[in-house]
């Protein structure tokens, strides 16, 4: 496939964009579960959150319902740390990131009412910001223009500004009427937060303002007519912050306008099941694909939808349980999902694509993975060393 690729190319003088938009197109489409599996947690009961760092692409966190906290390797699948019950959090983790721009840094927050940022190196908490209710859900900026703040979803119907320099909790948003389910920062707008709650509102935030409210956003122009129907249970917006999606307890998911807010008109159904934890949609990334894909937890499998329509595209299966969380890792072409009974990794086997198309995918049919967790803790310590003394 990619020597068919290459040869319309060398006779066709193909966009070179094209030819990219190609190969990722179709590795997205060769999704298939991976016959391996992480080390499976027995203590654990359930996972609520899982993210993959962005500097190396090699490591991911998870936090459960009992408070565990734990970090893989991906590339030897082990367990590079574990916090068990009580040595993270004292109660349920509800989220878990690392920082965007270094894996020095991670972010926990939990019902016991902390938000904390933790040292990778250390694996200890460096700044303990204390809220006054549960903790939902944190967004950390992914654009190099944002302020260094932490923005906290929780309940009491506000959102905290934690400050990252000066470790201080600096300033509330209020104007939702229920709990701050989920929240999410634009990558346009360097001001700019998006936040779902409970009273079925989306709204649209300038943190630089005294009235911060810059819009609630509705799906019809009648009176009294909401984001959703229910609870606003997860939004994301796309790479390049055109488009948002959101999704809501009345098991629908809806597109907007990243940059007004503005109802496109386009939604499909979904089902979660039971939803004990709040979900993140997961979208691949806008400059690898043409037809950017929205991946969602639906019961026991995950659900693909086109990021521009909505429609329905491939199922996942896999889980014996029902699918909490998602993480993407880009490198990899690869999602990482986790349901209640286990946690599986989801890899792009690609049998025609070797040859050092994907060099981190090492040998592809058997998926080798050479290298260990000592190895990989020891580079990630290096890389933190050669940081401190830039």
């Amino acid at each position: 496939m990619l020597y068919n690729l290459l040869r319309e190319r060398s006779i066709t003088q193909q966009d070179p964009l094209k030819l990219h938009y190609n190969i990722h197109d179709k590795k997205w489409k060769q999704l298939i579960l991976a016959n391996v599996e992480f080390p499976k947690n027995s203590r654990s009961s359930g996972v609520t959150c899982l993210d993959v760092d962005h500097t190396f692409n090699s490591y991911l966190i998870s936090g459960s319902l009992d408070s565990s906290l734990m970090i893989y390797d991906l590339e030897s699948l082990q367990v590079l740390a574990e916090f068990e019950r009580g040595k993270a959090h004292a109660l349920a983790i509800t989220d878990a990131q690392w920082f965007p721009f270094d894996s020095n840094i991670f972010v926990t927050a939990s019902r016991d009412m902390l938000v904390k940022l933790w040292d990778s190196n250390s694996l200890k908490s460096v700044i303990n910001w204390k809220m006054n209710a549960s903790v939902y859900m944190t967004a950390i900026p992914a654009n190099h223009s944002s302020p260094l703040l932490v923005a906290v979803g929780m309940e009491g119907h506000t959102i905290r500004m934690c400050d990252l320099k000066s470790g201080a909790s600096t300033h509330t948003l209020r104007g939702h009427s229920g709990s701050v389910h989920t929240l999410q920062w634009s990558p346009h707008h360097s001001y700019m937060l998006a936040s779902g709650s409970s009273d079925g509102y989306i709204k649209y935030w300038d943190i630089r303002k005294a009235s911060p409210v810059l819009k609630s956003l509705t799906y019809s122009n009648f009176e009294n007519l909401k984001s959703h129907t229910g609870s606003v249970k997860g939004l994301s917006f796309s790479s390049d912050g055109l488009w948002m999606v959101s999704v809501g307890q009345d098991n629908v998911i809806r597109l907007w306008d990243g940059y007004n807010g503005t109802y496109t008109g386009v939604q499909a159904s979904w089902s979660y099941g039971r939803i004990y934890t709040n979900v993140r949609p997961v979208i691949t990334h806008s400059a690898d694909t043409s037809s950017p894909k929205v991946y969602l937890p639906n019961n026991k499998h995950i659900q693909e939808f086109d990021l521009m329509t909505l429609d329905k595209g491939q199922s996942y299966f896999g889980h014996y349980g029902a699918v909490s969380c998602i993480a993407l890792d880009r490198s990899r072409t690869s999602l990482y999902s986790v349901s209640i009974n286990n946690l599986r990794y989801r890899v792009v086997q690609i049998k025609k694509y070797c040859n050092g198309l994907d060099r981190i995918m090492f040998q592809i049919m058997g998926v080798d993975y050479h290298h260990n967790a000592e190895k990989s803790l020891k580079k990630l310590q290096c890389y933190h060393q050669i940081q401190s003394k830039v």
